[in-house]
């Protein structure tokens, strides 16, 4: 509600507010009532619901984000809650638009966006600012954003690694500027440092696929050849990639 329309004025919105908020309590007490008499009228909780996962979506639209606003403004009414309550609004207006952006630009690449945020949601929302400059940063690297969001629980989660990282002049070097199409979403360089608190030795092989890391310093792997089947090929990629082998041979009786 615009509190400089359809009655305008901060005292008519206050009484507004006070309308709704004596209503749903009403309503509350009825339902109370009802089910004590006809227990099987009880809603059921809303995560057992068909389209709950669809629901989820309205906790990131704008009259469901300011809906929240009114509700804590009025629990801390005694802590000056409404003082603040139209600076709030404002400030809700602003987070909305970087969210929408977000979302828009999320749609392309996971699905599930609106799960994610919804169990990240205080993360998300601490966070909009430095998502917005690593986001508009990246806007034209099609790969860079595929990769972001389809990370995004462990992007929202590490986020000041992830964000140093990616704003780096090194990132930009290796993978921006030659349009890399698999950029990695992690520090190669620190990966391969067993003193950082995020290192090859702690991320599964699976994780590691996704967030397109490339493979650590000094991998270790045995390569079983056999003679006729493209071995020197394969060698000779070796050597021209400065693989280091070492060869053994074996044989059976």
């Amino acid at each position: 509600m615009e509190h400089r329309h359809n009655g305008g004025g901060y005292i008519a919105l206050f009484k507004k507010l006070y309308q709704i908020k004596r209503q749903h309590k009403k309503e509350q007490q009825i339902y109370q009532q009802t089910i004590q008499i006809f227990p099987q009228l009880k809603y059921p909780s809303l995560e057992t619901c068909p389209d709950y996962s669809e629901s989820l979506r309205y906790k990131f639209h704008l009259s469901y984000m300011l809906g929240e606003v009114l509700i804590k403004a009025d629990v801390n009414k005694f802590k000056d809650g409404y003082f603040f309550l139209f600076k709030n609004i404002e400030q809700t207006k602003k987070d909305y638009k970087i969210i929408k952006e977000i979302l828009d630009l999320s749609k392309k690449f996971e699905e599930n966006i609106y799960i994610i945020l919804a169990e990240n949601k205080n993360l998300f929302m601490c966070n909009l600012d430095n998502l917005k400059i690593i986001l508009d940063l990246h806007k034209n690297y099609i790969p860079a954003l595929k990769v972001i969001f389809q990370n995004f629980n462990y992007t929202l989660n590490h986020l000041e690694m992830i964000q140093e990282w990616l704003l780096s002049s090194d990132f930009k070097q290796r993978f921006q500027d030659v349009n890399h199409p698999y950029p990695s979403l992690l520090d190669p360089k620190k990966l391969n440092d067993q003193a950082e608190k995020i290192n090859y030795h702690n991320i599964s092989g699976e994780l590691a696929w996704k967030m397109n890391l490339p493979l650590p310093e000094n991998y270790k792997l045995i390569w079983l050849w056999a003679a006729c089947s493209g071995t020197m090929a394969i060698y000779t990629f070796f050597n021209y990639s400065d693989i280091s082998t070492i060869n053994a041979n074996g044989w059976e009786d």
